[in-house]
Parts: C-alpha cells; structure tokens; sequence
C-alpha cells in the first residue's frame, strides 16, 4: 500500500474505538463518487473485494461509500492512517471508520438489512454504515442513507432486518434534520404546488406568531405537507401580521376557514382566514412557494 493521503494529521481516534472488521464506511467523498473511483483511489491503499458507492442526491450532499478489503489489518490501516486526511487522487480530506457489524440486525432478508434511519425502510435499502454481506445494504436510494453513521431499526423507515430479530438501535443520527426534509419535499405525501382552494391567507397574526405556531394552529384540521406554512416575517424578525397554509386536502382547508375566519384575538384583533387569490387579485394573498 502507498503512504497516507497528504493533508490534515488523523483522526482516527473516534473511528477506532469501534470493533475492527474488514468492512469501512467512508465519508466525504466527491458528490459524484461511483465504483469505479472507490476502487481507483482506495485500491491503492489495500484489495479492494466490494464496494458499494453512495452519490450525493441532493446539492450540497457529499458522497460516501462502503468499502470492504481483503482483512481486518488493512482495512484498520486506512482508519488510522487516512481518516482525517486527503487520499491520492481526491481534493479533500475523508473521514474512515470501521462499519458496524449487523450482528443482531441480520443480513437483510429480504431488504431490510437492518433497517436504517435515512437508508432503509421506506426511504430505499442502504446507506447506512451497518453491514452483514452485501446483500444487507440494500439498492441505493433517492437518499443513500449516509447522512448518518449508525442507525436504527425502528419503524416506520427502518426494518427487522430479516429473520433475525431486530437491527441495532441508537440514539441520535449525525444528519442535519433540515436538509433530510428539503431532500425529501418533493417524495412525501403531499409534495408540490397545491390548487389556490387548498391555500390560506391569514392576517391579523400576532407579532410573535412562528411557521410552528401555525402548524399547531392549522394541523387539526387536516393534513398540511411539509413546507406548507409560512408566518410572514418582518426585517426585525418579527411576524408582520400575515400567513399562509396549504392544505393537502381542500375539504380541510374550507373546515379551517369556517372555524377560524372572524375570530376575535384577545387584544380585540379580528383573525381573518381566507382562501388564498390568484394573484393580481390582491396584494396581500400570495403563494407559499
């Protein structure tokens, strides 16, 4: 094997803390990373027997990639030798750690591998930085699932992991919830331009009125999709009176008006709630997105 990659000092302290196998997860990778480069690059390093590339599928989204070499001694080598630092043939440094062993998750069965928080279940097979064979990771999904260095088996997203009890279960993942949601908008129910009738334009808000305020507000009426309120907000950050929902379905958005449109405001502000117009219609009504 060459040296390790040039650049930043390792920083494979964290990454060894877990149990030494021959099976690594390594982070990020260039957004367009394919087979082809992983064995390029990191079959310079050790035998490369499989691996599993992990593009980014959203702007912003490195790559990653499961990587399994010929032992446990070469793949421990890289932990602590790259982790930390820029391999041979990439611009940036990587981060290396052993994957987990699915020891109790199974070897996926029929798909489930352990389930897998952004990886598995409904959001596709794998990504996740657990493994038993191959076979356990799954197709790669619209996510990949690597956005987070563990997982977890609990549904709705993760599975049992085949016939072999349940797959391992942490705590907290390492993704950043917000693009986990703005990767996904258009995937979850509910998704996309809603018709003006399922739309509301609200004012009388008060001033300290949140796009969560609204939701708790709205949301007992019907189903609202995920960027489907809007508190209007001033230079000063405060709500200027104004807001929007939309309303998957417009029978909940007509039950919302009924109840709501008129409502009197403890400091005698009248709440209007109106259906959203078309635009040239009026100045203040307008769309969520």
């Amino acid at each position: 094997a060459v040296g390790a990659g040039r650049g930043r000092g390792g920083a494979a302290a964290a990454a060894m803390a877990q149990e030494k196998n021959d099976n690594l997860y390594i982070a990020d990778l260039p957004a367009e990373v394919d087979e082809n480069m992983i064995r390029s690059i990191f079959g310079a390093y050790g035998t490369v027997l499989s691996c599993r590339a992990m593009p980014g599928r959203v702007p912003g989204q490195k790559g990653a990639a499961l990587v399994r070499f010929a032992s446990a001694d070469e793949a421990e080598w890289l932990v602590q030798n790259l982790s930390g630092n820029i391999a041979e043939g990439l611009m940036e440094p990587v981060k290396v750690r052993f994957a987990n062993k699915s020891g109790s998750g199974g070897k996926g069965g029929s798909g489930g591998g352990g389930g897998g928080s952004i990886g598995g279940g409904a959001f596709g097979g794998g990504g996740s930085a657990t493994t038993g064979d191959w076979g356990s990771y799954g197709k790669a999904s619209e996510w990949g699932g690597y956005g987070s260095m563990q997982v977890s088996s609990s549904a709705p997203y993760g599975g049992k992991g085949g016939s072999k009890g349940k797959g391992k279960q942490v705590s907290v993942s390492s993704a950043d919830i917000r693009q986990v949601i703005a990767g996904l908008a258009q995937l979850l129910p509910g998704g996309g331009r809603k018709p003006d009738e399922n739309c509301l334009y609200l004012q009388g808000l008060p001033s300290n009125t949140t796009d969560g305020d609204l939701y708790r507000l709205f949301a007992p009426f019907g189903a609202i999709p995920s960027k489907g309120v809007l508190a209007k907000l001033l230079d000063d950050g405060s709500c200027s009176g104004v807001g929007f929902v939309d309303f998957v379905d417009v029978a909940a958005a007509q039950a919302a008006q009924v109840a709501l449109n008129g409502m009197v405001l403890p400091d005698g502000v009248v709440l209007t709630v109106q259906q959203k117009r078309k635009k040239g219609h009026s100045k203040g009504a307008g769309a969520l997105h």
